[in-house]
């Protein structure tokens, strides 16, 4: 008892077939939906979105931040201060109320 054969085996086309493929122009030209340049565009736009997307969830939902700050000049010019260095280390910001004399010392409450 054989089993019954469920798949067919492929043969190679006869040549005079070949030949009629070959001699016979097709006329089948593809035609894009999108242009390469409107891909780009679109590419280079989900990728903007996609690193706006990915500095607010960074920001506000992991650093406990507002994200919508993480959209911000300000954000970034202080984060770029931090990376070169230039930021102020803690509070070394003189308070209002702390005004130097003339030889260097300081005196609290001369601002009122």
């Amino acid at each position: 008892m054989g089993m019954p054969k469920t798949r067919k085996v492929r043969t190679k086309r006869k040549p005079a077939v070949q030949k009629d493929r070959q001699n016979k122009k097709t006329w089948w030209v593809q035609i894009r939906l999108f242009p390469i340049w409107l891909r780009v565009v679109l590419v280079l736009v989900l990728l903007g979105l996609a690193a706006a997307g990915g500095a607010m969830v960074g920001y506000g939902i992991i650093g406990d931040g507002e994200p919508r700050d993480a959209l911000r000049w300000e954000t970034w010019q202080h984060i770029f201060d931090i990376m070169e260095g230039t930021e102020l280390e803690g509070s070394e910001v003189p308070a209002e109320t702390d005004v130097p004399t003339e030889d260097g010392a300081v005196e609290e409450d001369a601002v009122e």
